[in-house]
């Protein structure tokens, strides 16, 4: 049925109509539907819903104020209308409240109730054949529309959708000519771009305001689309605070197993990402927590394409979604493609920047290596200039050995971190198979090859190397080959405690860089064999001279022992020479103490250590020329906690053998060249040795009978002698039996007494008449070392424990360990030492210098002093609880002055002991210097007796001493002491001088036709025995 439209509904629509034609913008056409159609249709609320291009629903206007095309109502009743597209219907009239549409969606009818909203009159918006939107009038009354209304609302629509449409299509062209100005702007702007800052600012400046993103980054994607790296980032200040944002800018990211993955395989240029989404698949992402915690809430990413080749992403972030909405696709991938091609430029340019400051580094390297011709000199060219080009923690150069099966490290330049872990010398000192899987593989490749350390020591377990530094924090290493001349071959390795940390753009330059360093590593290999040949050429001759000199054998040995160190560095050093029918001799032991010197160990100081009595030591003895290991080394090996040792042997087959061994406390310290060398030094010297070894012998023989003769005429001699102690008189019967109640116990004595009294014999008594007597005494004068070496000589030090402390020592406790400490001039320590002495005593316990662990000892202590303690204590210079500790059995030593009746005896004593060293016969003393010396006041007791005596018996001419200078006679005694122009010197500085002299003139020889012995008409023993004596040493000739 036709319905025809009255003259007033004619009269209004044409006046509509009119409107709608002229409408030319969004405002017009909105005034049109206010005015002219409410006045029509007299409804409640309108709302005009269009459709864009990839079908998402928009709301043009919505007068309704409700929300209502954000919840349902609208866009429910558009799908409805939807499917009338087809159909010529009329316009659809809705009834809110009965339509089961509405009536089953509570949220919009919970709208509708609010809204008084009754009914709805809807129509689809068409144009060119398509559905673009639709208008919705809503009613606030339950109005009844006939169908003159829905014609006369389908003849609007008709004309609205005309107008709309060409609305619509005028903005898109206008959209469109702003935004391809704007691209056309960029484009010049960035095709100019070469540096990343200026493509920051631009970013910043022009693309933001267009694309209305929070924040901007782009990635580098490696070509092999393994990780990506940051090129750029465009963000906020709080958002750099935050503290993510340093750990993702500073490491590369990987594209396998991370957000990136979705992103990069995304088939499209354009990828939109919802943070929480993706927070659930990748919940410990450090970028996603980022964007989440400072509210970026949304990502969208444009891939940047040079060449046909993906080089990188353009990520924008979005707080809210709105903006990605207004961003017009084409637009986005025509600004990523100008992006691209900015950053590509930025990259070439980086690149050839990057290529001369290369050429540059390498001229620089090349300058500097040319002349290197030492280890450590390398190492500062790799500190300085090296390390700042790559990014890597430590740097190997690993060089095949010459068994060209087995590789071991040759330069390293390591954190000291990893220096402190106890495997780290094990480690690098241990040689390594060549097929190991690593270093081969290197060894072959044309290119510098990555190496994920965690998954190739599962790979590769020959290449031991990897379980340390992966437990030692390395993640990644890049190694080269290195090769120059026959002589030169293996690897440069750098290690890093980062995953990715090496880019294969800078490959180019760690190749060079490997051949520069080869060069170095053949110069340095060079030198190190010239030097090592002098060296050895130098040790030779050292050694020849102490072997063949006329000194003793601990003299010599201990020379030879100085020279060897100089190249083998050894903590202990043994030599044994001895003859085929007597094979339990000790030998020589030398100790080193830093420096250049070495400390002998005599008998049972070295039975000591080892824990040894010396009938075990003897049996475990086997002769020379048995294919049996001498198991002494392991002995000295085991005792002395060494892990080392270098041995030689040589047998003479007329005489014995000679043994030497060194020794080092590090494992596997010496090498097989280290083998090599000693045994090609110590080949040298034995062609002349066998021959030393039998002058030597004979003159062994003699000396020793001189000794025997002289220890029978002392034994002789020794009438009212109480251990070498002189004296008959009651006070010294007294400490006779002082000695004798305290020598068995292990009672702390104190002696006390004048300078020169004896205070060393009388504590040597006690030591000899004790159960310790068959270990040596040890004696520490407190008053003649330094301060600041006393606390290392008492207690020793650990290697390290303070400048020049460069070996462990032991202290004198530890050496008197079992034996008795004889502590002279006690009263000399600083008060910080009485302390660590009075714990001593109290705790039985120490800890060497450098050193926290506790030492137990058993150690007799015997102290002495010419001091007055009592007074020290009381005038606050000596602690009262040390002098108590050592003053349990106190024993005072009288002066020579208070037992005059033991001075004639003394003095007989001293003239038969020098008439035997001088070979005189002096029969005694005239009665005048008896009466002198029983009326003298000896202000320096026994000693200054002694002196005067052996002075009196040298310058005797007669059988009786008529003359001798007592305290009474003699002047003010000091060196160089002047009297009427006269200079006086003591009996013992002119001997000295004498003695110097001759020795000048024999050019330091003593023994044989033309020596010092000779020439002064004295035995050689007896003239070693006064230059020992008076110190006369060979250093003073000079």
């Amino acid at each position: 049925m036709s319905v025809s439209l009255s003259n007033d509904c004619t009269r209004l629509l044409l006046h509509v109509i009119k409107d709608i034609a002229l409408a030319e913008d969004r405002e017009e056409i909105l005034t049109v539907i206010n005015n002219r159609v409410r006045a029509i249709f007299h409804f409640y609320n309108y709302c005009l819903l269009t459709v864009d291009e990839s079908n998402e629903v928009h709301a043009f206007v919505d007068s309704s104020g409700d929300g209502i095309d954000d919840i349902a109502q609208n866009k429910l009743l558009f799908t409805s209308l939807l499917q009338r597209a087809d159909h010529d219907w009329p316009p659809l009239i809705v009834n809110y409240k009965n339509d089961p549409l509405f009536y089953d969606n509570e949220k919009s009818l919970a709208i509708l109730k609010a809204g008084e909203c009754h009914k709805g009159l809807c129509e689809l918006l068409k144009a060119r054949g398509k559905v673009f939107g639709c208008l919705i009038l809503n009613f606030e009354n339950d109005i009844k529309l006939d169908d003159t209304d829905t014609l006369l609302f389908r003849t609007i629509i008709e004309q609205f959708s005309i107008a709309l449409d060409n609305i619509l299509s005028n903005e898109k062209i206008i959209h469109k000519e702003r935004d391809l100005n704007k691209l056309l702007h960029l484009i010049d702007d960035l095709v100019h771009i070469r540096q990343r800052n200026d493509l920051a600012r631009m970013i910043r400046d022009k693309i933001k305001p267009i694309l209305d993103f929070d924040d901007a980054v782009i990635l580098i994607v490696d070509k092999y689309k393994k990780r990506a790296r940051h090129f750029l980032n465009i963000a906020t200040d709080e958002r750099k605070a935050h503290p993510f944002y340093m750990q993702i800018v500073q490491h590369d990211l990987p594209l396998e197993g991370s957000a990136l993955h979705p992103i990069v395989n995304h088939r499209g240029d354009i990828h939109y990402m919802n943070v929480a989404s993706y927070l659930h698949q990748y919940p410990e992402s450090p970028a996603l927590l980022l964007m989440q915690q400072t509210g970026l809430n949304h990502s969208l990413t444009v891939k940047l394409w040079w060449g046909g080749d993906l080089i990188g992403l353009f990520m924008l972030h979005f707080a809210d979604e709105a903006p990605i909405h207004g961003i017009n696709n084409n637009l986005i991938r025509a600004v990523g493609n100008q992006v691209a091609v900015a950053v590509a430029n930025i990259l070439a340019t980086e690149d050839v920047e990057q290529g001369e400051k290369e050429k540059t580094v390498l001229l620089s390297i090349s300058e500097a290596i040319k002349s290197i011709r030492k280890k450590q000199d390398l190492l500062q060219v790799i500190s300085r200039k090296i390390k700042p080009l790559f990014t890597f923690n430590d740097m190997v150069i690993a060089l095949v050995n010459a068994d060209n099966k087995t590789q071991r490290v040759f330069l390293l330049h390591t954190e000291e971190k990893r220096r402190q872990s106890v495997y780290f010398q094990p480690t690098v000192q241990q040689d390594y198979p060549i097929n190991d899987g690593v270093f081969d593989q290197v060894l072959k490749a044309d290119r510098p090859v990555v190496i994920n350390v965690k998954e190739a020591r599962k790979s590769f377990p020959a290449a031991g190397y990897l379980n340390f530094i992966y437990a030692n924090g390395i993640q990644e290493m890049v190694s080269t080959p290195i090769r120059y001349m026959p002589n030169v071959k293996g690897v440069l390795i750098l290690q890093s405690e980062k995953k990715n940390a090496f880019f294969e753009k800078d490959f180019n330059l760690l190749q060079a860089l490997s051949d520069q360093l080869a060069v170095a590593v053949a110069n340095i290999l060079i030198t190190e064999d010239i030097n090592r040949k002098e060296k050895e050429r130098s040790i030779q001759l050292s050694v020849i001279q102490h072997l063949t000199s006329s000194q003793p054998w601990v003299q010599r040995f201990e020379g030879i022992a100085k020279a060897l160190q100089q190249r083998f560095a050894f903590r202990f050093a043994y030599f044994t020479c001895e003859k085929k029918d007597n094979l339990d001799g000790y030998g020589y032991g030398f100790l080193y103490v830093g420096g250049n010197e070495c400390q002998y160990i005599d008998k049972s100081h070295f039975f000591r250590l080892l824990h040894l009595n010396e009938e075990r030591f003897k049996r475990l003895k086997m002769p020379a020329g048995h294919d049996k290991k001498i198991p002494v080394p392991d002995l000295i090996a085991e005792g002395l906690e060494l892990r080392s040792q270098v041995s030689f042997t040589y047998t003479f087959p007329a005489y014995g053998y000679f043994y030497i061994s060194l020794f080092n406390t590090a494992e596997k310290f010496y090498e097989k060249y280290d083998q090599e060398a000693f045994h090609r030094i110590m080949a040298e010297i034995t062609p002349n040795f066998e021959t030393n070894l039998y002058s030597d012998e004979i003159i062994r023989l003699k000396e020793k009978l001189e000794h025997e003769k002289v220890d029978l005429a002392d034994e002789m001699m020794s009438t009212y002698n109480f251990d070498d102690m002189i004296g008959a008189s009651k006070v010294m019967q007294k400490v006779y039996k002082n000695i004798k109640q305290v020598a068995k116990t292990d009672v702390t004595v104190l002696i006390t007494g004048e300078t020169g009294t004896g205070k060393e014999l009388l504590a040597r008594s006690i030591h000899n008449y004790s159960d310790r007597k068959n270990n040596v005494m040890v004696k520490v004068n407190c008053a003649v070392l330094p301060p600041h070496l006393i606390e290392s000589e008492l207690f020793g030090h650990e290697k390290g424990a303070f400048t020049g402390a460069i070996a462990k020592r032991l202290g004198k406790f530890e050496i008197a360990n079992g034996s008795t400490l004889f502590l002279d001039e006690i009263a000399e320590l600083s008060p910080d030492l009485q302390a660590k002495l009075l714990r001593v005593l109290q705790e039985k316990e120490f800890e060497r210098v450098g050193s926290n662990k506790v030492i137990k000892i058993n150690v007799r202590i015997v102290a002495a002093t010419n001091r007055n303690l009592e007074k020290e204590v009381l005038e606050g210079r000596f602690r009262s609880d040390l002098y108590y500790r050592l003053a349990v059995f106190p024993i005072e030593l009288p002066p020579l002055r208070e037992r005059k009746e033991d001075i004639v005896l003394l003095g007989r004593h001293f003239l038969d002991k020098y008439n035997h060293k001088f070979n005189k016969s002096v029969t005694g003393f005239s009665t005048g210097i008896i009466t002198e010396m029983l009326q003298s006041q000896w202000p320096g007791n026994i000693r200054e007796m002694e002196h005067l005596i052996e002075r009196a018996v040298m310058l005797c001419s007669g059988k009786i001493i008529t003359s001798i200078h007592t305290s009474k006679k003699i002047l003010e005694r000091q060196p160089g002491f002047q009297q009427s122009g006269v200079v006086i010197k003591s009996l013992a500085q002119s001997e000295k001088e004498h003695i110097l002299n001759i020795l000048k003139i024999t050019n330091g020889r003593i023994r044989g036709a033309g020596g010092a012995a000779e020439l002064l008409n004295i035995k050689p023993t007896t003239l070693e025995a006064r230059m020992k004596k008076l110190g006369v040493e060979k250093k003073f000739l000079g």
